[in-house]
């Protein structure tokens, strides 16, 4: 019996999740604004899954930008995929975006 696949990150998780056991994804994240005519993506993915991506986009934040290759080459393909989509559809023109995570779940904000 093959066992439905309800998160992008990998092939199959073992043991396998329910959609149950995935959160929702908003690209871009609830907290940042869009840009005009921007649209708000809602994936579902597995709760590792989220975190990464939202660890992906603080590490956006501090380079202002996207992060250097090397950093990047730690993340999957999906997480990658998201992170980028958020940051091209955020709208920078009112400054810094905020940090998607609180101090102690992700890397910590630049002092």
């Amino acid at each position: 019996m093959t066992v439905p696949q309800f998160c992008p990150c990998a092939r199959r998780h073992t043991p396998p999740i329910t959609k149950a056991e995935t959160d929702k994804h908003h690209s871009p994240p609830q907290s940042y604004p869009t840009k005009p005519g921007a649209i708000r993506r809602v994936d579902r993915v597995c709760v590792a899954t989220h975190r990464r991506i939202h660890r992906l986009l603080n590490l956006y934040v501090r380079a202002g930008g996207t992060p250097p290759k090397a950093v990047l080459k730690g993340f999957r393909p999906i997480e990658l995929e998201l992170a980028a989509y958020s940051w091209a559809n955020a709208d920078h023109t009112g400054g810094r975006l905020p940090y998607t995570l609180a101090d102690g779940m992700a890397e910590s904000p630049p002092e």
